[in-house]
């Protein structure tokens, strides 16, 4: 009886020992692409940025042509115009 429940401890951890690696290597192989998909997400930002500042410069510009001149306050047109000028774009449109 003793011998049966020996060798049944053996083939138990000798499953598990095969499983561990396994699950390891699941492991490891799902960091790397957890670290791949990070890398991914920072170069997608950086490689965007200048379609993103193209779409904030086209919206300050549709924001300053479309707001009827001597509407109430300045519907938002002095921060398009900030948004403009941080980014060092040329204001010689806003004199047509």
């Amino acid at each position: 009886m003793m011998r049966s429940s020996v060798g049944s401890w053996v083939r138990a951890t000798a499953v598990w020992t095969r499983r561990s690696r396994t699950v390891k290597a699941v492991v490891s192989i799902a960091e790397l692409l957890g670290k791949l998909t990070i890398v991914a997400g920072i170069l997608s930002f950086i490689i965007e940025a200048p379609e993103r500042a193209k779409q904030r410069h086209y919206q300050a510009w549709q924001l300053i042509n479309e707001v009827p001149r001597g509407s109430p306050g300045d519907a938002g047109r002095s921060i398009a115009i900030g948004v403009l000028v941080k980014d060092h774009v040329p204001m010689y449109e806003l004199a047509s």
